[in-house]
Parts: C-alpha cells; sequence; structure tokens
C-alpha cells in the first residue's frame, strides 16, 4: 500500500513541480534524485554495482525508455492539466520518494512477494492518484469515477485474500481430496 501512494502522488507532484520547472528540468532532476537515493540505498546495504560496460549499456537503454522518456512525457502531458503550488519542493518528494524509494520496495515486493502482489500496484496507481487529485487539487469525483475506484479496490483485494484453513484439517490438492502423508 506504502509504493500505491507513493508511486500513484506522482503524478500530483509532477502538476506541483510543472508550476516551476520545465518537464526536461523535472524530468532530470527526478531522476539524477531517483538515482541517488537508489545509490544511497546500495551503498547502505553494501550492494555492488555493475563492473562491466555491457551492463551498463543496457541500463542506460532501460533507464532511458522506462524512466527519463515517460517521465518527460508525463510531464509534457500534465502541461495540458491545471495545476497548482510549489516546484522545488515537488520535485524532491518526487525524485526521492516517486522514484528512488518507489523503484526499491517495487524490488522488495517483487523479491518478498513474487509478481502478482507486485502487478497489483500498479492498479492502485489510479485510484491513488484520482483520490489525492480530489483531495489536494479540487478534481471532480463522478459516481462513474468512484465506481471504477471500488471495482479497482475490490479485484485487488480479491488478489490478496486468502482463505483460511482450520488448523486441524489435513491439506488438500488441487482436487480438493486430502493429500497423501
Amino acid at each position: 500500500m506504502v509504493l500505491a501512494l507513493l508511486w500513484g502522488s506522482g503524478f500530483l507532484w509532477i502538476k506541483l513541480a510543472l508550476t516551476g520547472l520545465s518537464p526536461v528540468h523535472l524530468t532530470l532532476v527526478r531522476c539524477a534524485l531517483g538515482a541517488l537515493t537508489l545509490l544511497a540505498m546500495a551503498f547502505a546495504a553494501r550492494q555492488r554495482l555493475p563492473r562491466d560496460g555491457r551492463t551498463w549499456a543496457r541500463l542506460i537503454v532501460a533507464a532511458f525508455f522506462c524512466n527519463a522518456l515517460p517521465f518527460a512525457l508525463f510531464g509534457i502531458a500534465e502541461r495540458t492539466v491545471d495545476s497548482g503550488v510549489a516546484g522545488v519542493v515537488a520535485v524532491t518528494i518526487l525524485g526521492v520518494f516517486g522514484t528512488g524509494i518507489t523503484f526499491y520496495l517495487n524490488y522488495r515486493i517483487l523479491s518478498d512477494e513474487g509478481r502478482t502482489a507486485a502487478a497489483t500496484v500498479g492498479y492502485l496507481l489510479p485510484v491513488v492518484s484520482v483520490a489525492l487529485g480530489a483531495l489536494f487539487l479540487g478534481e471532480s469525483l463522478t459516481p462513474r469515477v468512484i465506481g471504477g475506484m471500488a471495482v479497482v479496490l475490490v479485484a485487488v483485494g480479491l488478489t490478496r485474500w486468502r482463505p483460511q484453513v482450520p488448523a486441524n484439517c489435513p491439506a488438500s490438492s488441487a482436487g480438493g481430496l486430502a493429500t497423501p502423508k
């Protein structure tokens, strides 16, 4: 849930940051602060950085297409939508929390809970974005939007739901029969 909140709030911070920065400046600062945050976390965890040029070349291509380009396009797109408030604070929060820490949390969820749990975070992003837009930017919530948010929350809840098996019941196989011991 923390990851969805941090990532989902990204659009709010982009809107705020664009009041004082261009989309290109926002992208550069966001990527730089995100990279510095990840480097600090890697250093604290005593992780080693790749040493070979081939790995770095792949990382640079992935960073461009998966981070820098979408971040710039989001910034350009958000210029056409109403916004308000401060640029420097917003871009700092966006870089550190909306990029650096969220990538760290995403990889932790992937390694600790698996792909399904990590994928559900993506479904929560629009819910968080819409809720924050309504709370802080005065954006409207129509019944259709609220209904869509409810459907997403129920669906995510169903992916996380695990039926409780009484302790005295034998484990069962996929067919429902007791598993031999």
